[in-house]
């Protein structure tokens, strides 16, 4: 078998779902990113709380640490809006 195409993967997931959340995207998240940046997969925690406040993944370093903090929006408007951009990037560096 040939090496996986992460982003074709990732891509080809139906961000329209019928009663689709958040939690419903980590696992494919998790995948994506794994083979993005060659970060083992088993390793990749998804935030299991309910509520705000807390990333919804987390790769932690060797030592368990968090070195990379995720947050998923499955709204572009996230990103490309500088408003709504702004203020998720406030209530996120709390």
């Amino acid at each position: 078998m040939g090496a996986r195409d992460f982003l074709r993967e990732w891509l080809s997931v139906k961000q329209e779902l019928v009663g689709a959340t958040e939690r419903t995207f980590y696992p494919h998240l998790a995948r994506f990113l794994s083979g993005l940046l060659g970060f083992p997969e088993g390793r990749i925690r998804q935030e299991v709380k309910e509520g705000e406040g807390y990333p919804d993944l987390v790769l932690p370093d060797p030592e368990e640490d968090p070195w990379l903090l995720v947050e998923f929006k499955p709204d572009d408007a996230h990103l490309t809006d500088p408003e709504r951009r702004r203020r998720l990037w406030e209530d996120k560096r709390k």
